[in-house]
């Protein structure tokens, strides 16, 4: 069993059986041809034959003269003398029969016996005159009422098959005329096609064997010339991909030059040839890259958890406000960062910010901006200040034309009071208490890191208690989901409504809980940066 699955599967065996079988297909198909050709020549000659006997016994009938022979039965001897003529021409042409019946016009169902001859040899009883019987189908009524009606002066009722064991056979119908050109009756000539059967089967016959005889020796010179040309040099390129996929080394010299004399054979054996080298040439490089990439990821998984040591992960209580935020990157390193930290014992500085751009330049950036900002103020710098210079610091040297968005503010514990600006940054959004959270909205200054010596405008505000600020970066407004909607400013303040009292921890959860809902599957493109406070 297992050899018979080997030569199957073998190219030779595939090749032959492929060969042959096409062979007998083509070979099919035009024997098929032929046989209809044939088949339809045939029927056509015996066509003509019939019609030609069936215009000689219109000859023999005086259409004026059915009504008479009609009304005596047939007695007369002038429809005796018509009737011998048509029997001896029933004989004398090798007819199945002569017949001539006179039609019902009302609908053509019915029919009257006029004539009607049969051969000696047939199996059909002749019709006596006046004898009626119901038309045989809608295929002969329909010519019957062309003759009658249309003017058809030749119809035909062709039988290629067996028909209640009768052979095959073709009906030719004509009119039969009065002296004025109208039609009186119909003379049909049923001629057997018995040399048909025989014709076609010889003709089968003949087509086989002839099939046979030049499949086997197109197969076999087929195979010749592809085993040498084709099937053994693909099997030596078959052993040597093998080989290859085994060893992954080099091929020996000239192992696969000049292996056939079929172009496109040879072109396959050098095209291996060369795929070879070029692996050992691309796994030599990936082994390289692979080495790369592996450092690579490990120095930005450390400057991951670098960034994410620099931004604050404990988040105070006091009895004087609590305070949770968030940063998502996009990547494994993002440009989003926040922070918070006592000024002195009565200020709080609030920051949180976006960096262009994404990856470890963003991340290299925001670092030093989140250090510079933090610095400032804890000298002693007003939020407009503190944005000032350090605008000018980013500003020089900034090759890459990177900038950022910043909301920055100083939020005195004691009394409520703050101060804050914002450089190009979202629009901080309020929640009051017992009430609902709102977007509150105050003109812009440009963002840090585009243009030196910038003026900044400040913000003055007051928290009652209960008072809530949640601060974002572009990230929350802009996650979008399959469809390209946006999360929208809208969704935001309607996710925070939905519990405008919860604790900044579930605030900022409840809106990545929202997000994450909204974008589903979808890819995130931006940093997902929050913060929020409450003040007690």
């Amino acid at each position: 069993m297992e050899k018979l699955k080997h030569i199957w599967r073998g190219m030779s065996f595939r090749l032959i059986a492929g060969t042959g079988l096409l062979l007998m297909v083509f070979g099919w198909i035009l024997s098929l041809i032929g046989y209809v050709r044939f088949t339809n020549s045939l029927t056509k000659e015996y066509n003509d034959a019939a019609f030609r006997t069936a215009e000689t016994a219109t000859t023999l009938i005086n259409g004026d003269r059915i009504d008479e022979w009609e009304a005596d039965g047939g007695t007369s001897g002038d429809y005796l003398q018509t009737a011998e003529y048509i029997d001896i021409l029933t004989e004398k042409q090798h007819v199945t029969m002569i017949y001539v019946i006179d039609v019902d016009t009302s609908d053509y169902g019915r029919f009257t016996s006029v004539f009607n001859s049969v051969a000696a040899d047939s199996e059909y009883s002749p019709w006596p005159i006046g004898y009626e019987r119901d038309t045989t189908n809608d295929e002969y009524r329909q010519i019957y009422r062309d003759i009658y009606e249309n003017g058809l002066e030749r119809g035909s009722i062709v039988r290629l098959t067996e028909l209640r064991g009768k052979p095959p056979h073709v009906t030719s119908l004509v009119p039969v005329k009065k002296s004025d050109g109208s039609v009186r009756a119909i003379l049909c000539v049923q001629r057997p096609m018995s040399e048909l059967a025989a014709g076609r089967r010889l003709y089968l016959v003949y087509v086989l064997i002839a099939t046979v005889v030049i499949v086997f020796l197109a197969s076999m010179s087929i195979f010749s010339f592809m085993r040498g040309q084709f099937v053994r040099p693909m099997k030596k390129i078959t052993r040597e991909a093998a080989r290859f996929a085994e060893e992954n080394s080099a091929p020996k010299e000239g192992e696969l030059v000049a292996i056939s004399k079929i172009r496109e054979i040879d072109k396959l054996a050098s095209s291996i040839g060369r795929m070879e080298h070029d692996t050992l040439q691309y796994i030599e490089n990936l082994t390289r890259v692979t080495a790369e990439k592996e450092r690579m990821g490990t120095e930005i998984s450390l400057a991951s958890g670098i960034q994410r040591g620099i931004l604050p992960q404990e988040f105070p209580e006091s009895s004087r406000f609590t305070l949770y935020a968030t940063m998502k990157p996009a990547r494994q390193v993002g440009g989003d960062f926040y922070d918070f930290f006592m000024i002195d014992d009565d200020h709080l500085g609030l920051v949180i910010a976006d960096v262009s751009g994404k990856g470890i330049p963003a991340a290299l950036f925001m670092m030093v901006t989140k250090e510079l900002i933090k610095n400032r103020l804890k000298d002693g710098d007003s939020p407009e200040k503190a944005l000032y210079h350090v605008n000018n610091q980013l500003t020089e040297g900034n090759r890459l034309d990177m900038f950022v968005t910043v909301w920055l503010a100083v939020l005195e514990l004691s009394t409520g009071r703050g101060v804050s600006a914002n450089a190009g940054h979202e629009h901080p959004v309020v929640g009051h208490v017992n009430g609902n959270y709102e977007l509150i909205k105050y003109k812009h200054s440009p963002a840090l890191a585009t243009m030196e010596d910038m003026e900044f405008k400040e913000h003055e505000f007051i928290m009652e208690h209960g008072d809530t600020i949640f601060v974002y970066t572009d990230g929350v407004a802009e996650a979008t989901n399959k469809e390209d909607e946006l999360f929208g400013t809208d969704r935001l303040i309607e996710t925070l409504n939905l519990n405008p009292a919860s604790a900044p921890a579930r605030a900022v959860q409840g809106v990545m809980d929202a997000i994450d809902r909204f974008v589903g599957e979808a890819e995130q493109f931006d940093d997902i940066t929050m913060l929020c406070i409450k003040y007690r």
